[in-house]
């Protein structure tokens, strides 16, 4: 008999012993394990492409301030998708289909809510600011009109944000965390080829 053959089939039985949901923690583990692996990868061309992309050290400074902006106020939720991460295991154990979709429904039109009211205030308070005092970059290396359409951007962006991230909480109920992970990866290489491409495009003008 082949010993490698007897540990294959000792381990695959040892496998089909697991149970379903044990078998979907590994699940998880592996697949975010890939998807780290990816993730560093995509991170190592990252800053070439930053710094071919910024010619000025002024932009590429004022680029890594609104990310890291825009990186601190994702890590909000307004609370709502983490009770959203703790009811819904517990409606999806009873198979109680109403309470999902109550409790799904409920998460979105509160956010929602929210993001509008902040929406109506952030469009009224954003150009009445001085972004170049604010951000300390003097005016001469950009207009305060330009960092204007910039923050409008990202406000817009961490608005829409706010709603979308509710995806993440089913996944993190559902135990599915490593789609979360392939979700970021994929918003990093999107990032980095619409910077790549931009670039190309700003040459052949």
């Amino acid at each position: 008999m082949n010993p490698r053959k007897g540990i294959s089939g000792a381990l695959k039985s040892k496998f089909k012993s697991v149970s379903s949901a044990n078998k979907t923690i590994l699940y998880n583990i592996a697949g975010s394990f890939g998807v780290r692996g990816v993730a560093l990868v995509v991170s190592l061309f990252t800053m070439p492409v930053y710094t071919h992309f910024f010619v000025q050290q002024e932009s590429l400074g004022i680029w890594y301030t609104l990310l890291a902006v825009l990186n601190w106020v994702l890590t909000f939720d307004l609370g709502l998708g983490n009770g959203l991460r703790n009811k819904l295991p517990i409606a999806i154990a009873q198979k109680d289909k109403r309470a999902m979709k109550e409790y799904i429904s409920s998460t979105y039109f509160g956010t929602i809510g929210v993001v509008l009211i902040v929406g109506i205030v952030g469009v009224l308070i954003i150009p009445k600011l001085s972004w170049t005092s604010i951000i300390n970059v003097k005016s001469q290396s950009i207009s305060n009109d330009v960092l204007v359409e910039c923050v409008y951007i990202l406000f817009v962006g961490i608005l829409l944000q706010f709603i979308f991230k509710i995806i993440t909480s089913i996944l993190f109920a559902i135990q599915r965390s490593a789609f979360v992970n392939l979700l970021s990866l994929i918003t990093s290489i999107l990032t980095l080829l619409m910077i790549f491409f931009c670039k190309k495009w700003i040459e052949c003008r």
